[in-house]
Parts: structure tokens; C-alpha cells; sequence
């Protein structure tokens, strides 16, 4: 580039050059051959002759990599243009900073409570934002030592030199003081420049100390800082690797809308879009969308373990609903349930593989058992990790240890949670994700409230291959195959995506499924059981509370139950709209007992309805 010329290039992409490795570099930008030395000139100081011009006192090294230079000149005129920039910056933490933000800033953002995030392309990554962010500061080490070239003259110090080159054509017998005062001032102009070149070179070097590294970030922060509720808002973007998919309701194209009372039909629709910063996304699924995949193995699967269609089309409805569509507005709760050999873990690792960082494993402890609770102020990454994250998976939760039923209801219920990493501060989160469970028996739901139970839709999985049927393939393999599928299965889900944003959730659930966990809620409570089979109106007679509630533990010793505590009875009793009269004792109005039978191997006993 020529001295006087003006640099122009396009708008600067750090995508394409910032923070990348040479192979990424060479994959983004085509290199186009070109004169070496065409490239690195020191940059502009106004217009004047080149034989008057103040140089910069380059290196040796400098020098060699000018002459290796062979990047595209749009790209060298880009990076001229920031160092020339970044020349101007103190020579402190905060003009680090200002450095970090010129060279890469496009590719950071600060979030409160979970540090910094870096863009990787196609998503902003936070898992590891922290070292990505930091080897950037070391990268900016690099970019530092391009800045003593652009430590020039200003124009009016230019002017100086400029007069004093002049000046020094003139013997020096027969030069006037004033001229012998000029060149002597621009001796030490050039010493001056030639000095703070030399500072800025070693200012490069210490800027790699962690010290300063640290302190470059938190300076940093300030100018970065970004608000977590914006990240991953929009819940209708799923990422993917080539791109990511847009799902919206649209007016069926299809409808005769001729009529006034005609009401506009919705259907589902998704298109694909390229990776945008602007989306901020944090997730990314491990999977491709191409349109015409298939997935016959997986289909295979299906048929065999649950060939029941209506069945079939809930899985997928419900899938795509946790994973595709963000918010989970119906506040549901799946529970896979089915003893061993029976395909659900198959299935939920393969949907969770196909996830990628949309799914968030947790284990069975932090929903379940009676545990102590944390304190305020310590840190509860269990929770923290469920930020943003759509595809919760609990597998195997253990037989007869109780859900914290709370806990369920508020990670399901959309309202914000409170949270907070190790080392970090703590952040209100709303949760947007959708848990799916599963185990080898029924979910131990204790409470007898609606709250719990519209949230929970238990799936049954009937069907069981043992490990001697010919036809049984073993997990691994299972998993090989369903992976090379995986854009096939994706293409499943999005059809499941489509009935839902055509419809509703509930509109798919069969009643076999819906029948299923209302037998189930009538088994656990057992006390809306026993008023059923044991309670029989009889207006005008009274039974004492306390006589009531030991008939009720000798029925649920009588049937292998455990008892609920006599204040949930009493509670549950009123609800069930059974009335109670106060008095020197409680009792309860208008019934009576039908008569217990006295042991289960009584000729005449049989279990009441809804017990095995």
C-alpha cells in the first residue's frame, strides 16, 4: 500500500480472522497471490516526500515477517487499519481492554453470573468462555507488537521533521541558529518515537502475564457486559450445524377462507436460516438438517416397542415439544416407565445424543429423596446448569424414594429460579426446558394435589425383549445405527413439531396414556381410594375423626399401603368434599363404614379397584 493512500476494506469480521487457528483461516478466507512487499509499508504520516518521511525503526523480526507476509491485502489493510487503532491506547489495563474489544470484540460478551462467552461460529459458548477468553488476551500479545510501526510523527511533529531534513541540506557552517534549534529538536523527537516504540514492545511482552491477563478481562467487562435474559430468547430457533431452524405458526395456504365467521387455520412451518450472532445462542445440536434424510432403522425400532400408532405419534410429539419448541408453556413432565429391555433408554440417549448441548443430564438425586436443603449463599451448580438448556434427562430414578415435589413443580411451572456457578455470582433464571424422566417403576409422587399431577404424563412402554430373543440387538450397536440416522430422526421430530404448532401438546396424548397416569394418581392417593371403596353416604349418622382415621391405617394395613399422617387425611378428606363438624370431638356428617374384611387370605377379600 502506497504512502498517502487511503485504506479502505470491507467492515471488519473477526470471524474470519480474530482468534482463529491458520487452518480455520484458510478455510474462511481464499488467499489470492500478490507482490510481499506491496503489503506491510509503514502506514501513512501525511502527505511528503519519502525521502523526508520519519520510518519507524523496525525490528529485524518485524522486517521478516513483512517479507513473509502472503495474507490477502484485504485482510492486511483490516489489520493496519486496528493496530494503527489500537497505537493510540494507553499502555495500562485499560487500554488492554480497549485492545481486547478492537481485535475480538464481536466475538466476546460478559454475562453476570456466568462470566464471559465467546462466539465459536455457530454459537455462543459458555462452558468454556472463561479459557477461550483468555487465550484471546494471549493473542492480543501478537497484535501488540504489530502496534510500534504505527507509532509515527503527528503532522505537526511531521512538519518538524520535515523542516529539519531541510535544514540539514544546508552545510553546517552556514546554518542559522534557528535551523541548528530545529534539528536539534528533531533529534530528540525521533529518540522520543524511537522510544516509546521500544516500551511498546516490551509492553506487549508483560501483557501475556496473568496478571495483567486478569486484569485486561475485568476491565474488559464493563464494556461487554450483556444481559443473560436475552440470551437463547427466541424458543422457536433450534441450532443445528449448518445452520439454524426457524419454527413459526402460519396460516394454512390451504384453507378456504371465503365467509365471514371462517376462523384462520394455523399450521406448523420451519425453515433454516444461517448461524447469526445476533440470535445469541448458547446451544448447538449435534446434528445436520437435511430434508430428504430418512431413518428406517429408527422406524424399525419404533414398531417394535411401540407399535401402538397413536402411541408412536405421542412420543413424537411430545420429543419434539421438549426439544425443538423452547418455554415449555403446557408445564409438562414425562415419565418413561417400563421394566428392563423394553427400548426407552435407547430412545432417550438417542434423542440426547442428537441434542447435543441442548440436553443437560442431572442426576436422580437432586429431584428426589428428603436431602438437606442449601443454604443461601452456596452455590448450586446442579441447578445453575439447567440455564437456557431445553432436554433435561433424569434416567433410572430410584424405586420409592419420593420426587421433591416443590422442586418439580417450580422447574416446570415457569417461574424464575435462583442460581448460582462456583466462584460466580448469583443470577434469576426463568427455566425453558422440558424434564424428561424414566425408570423401571412409577414416579413416587406423595402429594395428592392437582399442582403435581397435570404437570405428570406417564408413557408405558409394554413391550420387553429378553436377552435370549434372536431378534434382540445390544446397545451399542442400537446406538451405531441410530446415529447414522440422526438427521433422519431430526426430520421425525420435526414432524411431531409440526403436529404441535398446528395443534396442541394435549391434543396427541392418547387416552390410553392419560388413563394410564389417572390410575396411577388414584393408586398413590390412596386416600381418595379408600373413600371411595369404603365411605358410604348415610345421611343423618356421624363418625367420630379419630375413629375414621384408624380405620383408614388399619384399610391401608389391611392392603400393604402406607398411611398418610392424620392432618393430610383430614385435609384430603375436605377436599374430596366430606364435611366436618366441630364440637367436644370432630366428627364427620352423613356416612358410614362398609366393614373391613379381616385378613387377605379371607375367602371373600379382594383388593379395591385400582390396587394389584
Amino acid at each position: 500500500m502506497a504512502k498517502g493512500e487511503a485504506v479502505t476494506a470491507e467492515p471488519f469480521d473477526p470471524s474470519k480472522v480474530a482468534g482463529d487457528t491458520p487452518a480455520a483461516q484458510k478455510r474462511r478466507t481464499p488467499r489470492k497471490p500478490r507482490p510481499k512487499a506491496a503489503a506491510a509499508e509503514p502506514p501513512d504520516a501525511g502527505d511528503r516526500d519519502d525521502s523526508d518521511a520519519e520510518a519507524p525503526n523496525w525490528t529485524e523480526e518485524e522486517l521478516a515477517d513483512v517479507a513473509d507476509d502472503t495474507r490477502p491485502p484485504e485482510l492486511v489493510a483490516v489489520e493496519t487499519a486496528i493496530a494503527r487503532l489500537c497505537s493510540g491506547y494507553d499502555q495500562n489495563d485499560a487500554g488492554n481492554a480497549q485492545r481486547l474489544i478492537a481485535w475480538f470484540g464481536p466475538n466476546l460478551c460478559y454475562v453476570s453470573g456466568m462470566g464471559w462467552l465467546t462466539w465459536r461460529g455457530t454459537h455462543w459458548q459458555r462452558d468454556e468462555g472463561e479459557l477461550e477468553a483468555r487465550r484471546l488476551c494471549q493473542l492480543l500479545v501478537e497484535k501488540i507488537k504489530l502496534e510500534p510501526a504505527h507509532i509515527i510523527a503527528t503532522p505537526a511533529q511531521q512538519r518538524l521533521l520535515d523542516a529539519a531534513a531541510h535544514a540539514m541540506k544546508v552545510e553546517s557552517d552556514d546554518r542559522t541558529p534557528a535551523q541548528h534549534d530545529l534539528i536539534g529538536r528533531a533529534a530528540a523527537l525521533r529518540k522520543e518515537l524511537n522510544s516509546r516504540r521500544s516500551k511498546r514492545r516490551n509492553f506487549a511482552v508483560s501483557s501475556g502475564n496473568s496478571g495483567r491477563t486478569t486484569a485486561m478481562l475485568a476491565q474488559a467487562a464493563s464494556f461487554k457486559a450483556f444481559d443473560q435474559k436475552k440470551l437463547d430468547a427466541n424458543h422457536m430457533l433450534f441450532n443445528v450445524l449448518n445452520g439454524t431452524l426457524v419454527f413459526s405458526r402460519i396460516d394454512d395456504p390451504e384453507q378456504d377462507t371465503e365467509g365471514a365467521d371462517v376462523v384462520p387455520r394455523k399450521i406448523g412451518h420451519v425453515d433454516i436460516r444461517p448461524h447469526d450472532r445476533e440470535d445469541m445462542l448458547t446451544k448447538i445440536a449435534d446434528v445436520e438438517y437435511a430434508p430428504e434424510a430418512t431413518c428406517p432403522e429408527f422406524q424399525k425400532f419404533l414398531d417394535r416397542m411401540m407399535p401402538d400408532e397413536k402411541m408412536q405419534t405421542w412420543l413424537k410429539v411430545s420429543l419434539a415439544y421438549s426439544l425443538l419448541i423452547g418455554g415449555n408453556g403446557a408445564q409438562k413432565l414425562f415419565y418413561h416407565y417400563g421394566l428392563g429391555a423394553n427400548g426407552k433408554s435407547a430412545l432417550l440417549e438417542t434423542i440426547g445424543a442428537l441434542a447435543g448441548t441442548y440436553r443437560t443430564t442431572v442426576s436422580p438425586e437432586t429431584i428426589t429423596g428428603d436431602g438437606q436443603q442449601r443454604q443461601g449463599q452456596q452455590a448450586n451448580p446442579d441447578i445453575a446448569r439447567l440455564f437456557n438448556t431445553r432436554f433435561v434427562v433424569v434416567e433410572e430414578l430410584p424405586k420409592n424414594v419420593p420426587l421433591k415435589e416443590n422442586l418439580v413443580k417450580a422447574m416446570s411451572g415457569g417461574s424464575p429460579l435462583t442460581a448460582r456457578f462456583l466462584q460466580k455470582e448469583f443470577f434469576e433464571f426463568t427455566p425453558i426446558f422440558t424434564a424428561v424422566l424414566s425408570g423401571n417403576t412409577k414416579p413416587a409422587i406423595t402429594g395428592s394435589d392437582k399442582g403435581i399431577w397435570r404437570r405428570v404424563s406417564i408413557i408405558h412402554w409394554k413391550v420387553s425383549i429378553g436377552e435370549k430373543d434372536p431378534s434382540r440387538v445390544e446397545f451399542p450397536e442400537l446406538m451405531r445405527r441410530f446415529a447414522a440416522e440422526r438427521s433422519g430422526i431430526l426430520n421425525w421430530l420435526i414432524e411431531g413439531a409440526m403436529l404441535y404448532l398446528g395443534s396442541s401438546l394435549m391434543a396427541f396424548e392418547p387416552e390410553e396414556a392419560r388413563a394410564f397416569t389417572e390410575d396411577y394418581r388414584m393408586e398413590r392417593d390412596n386416600i381418595e381410594v379408600f373413600a371411595s371403596s369404603m365411605i358410604v353416604p348415610h345421611p343423618g349418622h356421624n363418625i367420630q375423626a379419630g375413629k375414621l382415621f384408624e380405620r383408614y391405617q388399619q384399610w391401608c394395613a389391611a392392603n400393604g399401603l402406607v398411611a398418610a399422617k392424620q392432618r393430610t387425611f383430614g385435609e384430603r378428606l375436605g377436599e374430596l368434599g366430606y364435611a366436618k363438624k366441630t364440637g367436644r370431638v370432630y366428627e364427620y356428617t352423613d356416612i358410614t363404614l362398609r366393614a373391613l374384611p379381616a385378613a387377605d387370605d379371607d375367602p371373600g377379600w379382594a383388593p379395591p379397584e385400582g390396587f394389584e
